[in-house]
């Protein structure tokens, strides 16, 4: 019976020294990544407007509007560029990329004023010179909505554990998300036009809507520190999201929709916005 005691120890001793070292392993990872916090060192609030860009040079601000009912957009502009959002009425703050590269922004608050008036809420310029090269395309944002203690933080390192190469890591989450995910064709019938990519719902329930699966393929790419964006735009006439991946410095598309769908299809890729 002691001898049996002893080997049981020895092998809950063992097990445990292996999760350990897999714990280790997954927090070493994380702590290679940069996680969005507000508020930070350096912020700039005009009128209903705050941004905090004490992160600019990793790719992105923080951007909280005023507490309210009435609808609030933001615009973010880079020279000739210029990106949208909806903006939450809650005063909280809102992750916003800087996807047009280093330079000078300026990020305008908008309030609805009746209909589809809109008067200037707030106006704020930021200088962001990235630290590293896509810097937007390695941290989370509004459209690609993941914390550290998002499911597949954790599950993207358990699935790339092991392999060395982008293209490895790339192929592993591609070939997870074709074999755990569905489309979701109810929601794509009801979904109201402006919602954002649903991670969290969507590895919940197994199944997403083009912007849902193509959001979780960024997520767990980022994680691994791939460059991923989320593209938005048209295939052929239809209204569509996708993902490109930046693997051995070549941009790869990846339409998980399709690979979900078991289909393929010949037609042209529009992009019209991406973060």
């Amino acid at each position: 019976m002691q001898k049996k005691n002893r080997r049981i120890f020895a092998l809950s001793a063992a097990a445990a020294l292996t999760l350990l070292l897999a714990l280790s392993t997954v927090l070493a990872l994380m702590e290679g990544l940069h996680w969005p916090e507000a508020p930070g060192n350096a912020s700039r609030t005009s009128e209903k407007l705050t941004v905090d860009y004490s992160h600019a040079d990793l790719g992105y601000v923080m951007v909280m509007g005023p507490e309210t009912s009435k609808k609030l957009k933001l615009i973010v502009k880079k020279d000739d560029k210029e990106a949208r959002y909806d903006i939450n009425g809650q005063r909280a703050w809102e992750i916003i990329p800087l996807q047009f590269g280093s330079g000078k922004y300026t990020i305008t608050l908008y309030v609805n004023a009746s209909k589809n008036n809109y008067t200037a809420g707030g106006r704020v310029s930021v200088n962001a010179e990235f630290s590293r090269p896509n810097a937007a395309f390695l941290v989370p944002n509004q459209y690609v909505n993941y914390r550290a203690d998002t499911p597949l933080v954790a599950l993207s390192d358990e699935i790339c554990a092991g392999l060395t190469t982008d293209r490895e890591k790339f192929d592993a989450i591609r070939a997870y998300i074709k074999s755990n995910y569905v489309y979701d064709y109810i929601k794509a019938a009801t979904v109201n036009i402006g919602t954002l990519p649903d991670i969290a719902g969507a590895y919940a329930k197994g199944m997403g809507i083009c912007q849902d699966l193509a959001a979780i393929a960024v997520c767990m790419l980022r994680v691994q520190g791939i460059p991923a964006q989320l593209m938005i735009g048209h295939v052929g006439n239809n209204y569509h999201a996708w993902s490109s991946a930046l693997i051995d410095g070549e941009g790869v598309r990846y339409d998980p929709t399709l690979e979900v769908q078991g289909t393929t299809t010949n037609a042209a890729y529009k992009v019209e916005r991406y973060y």
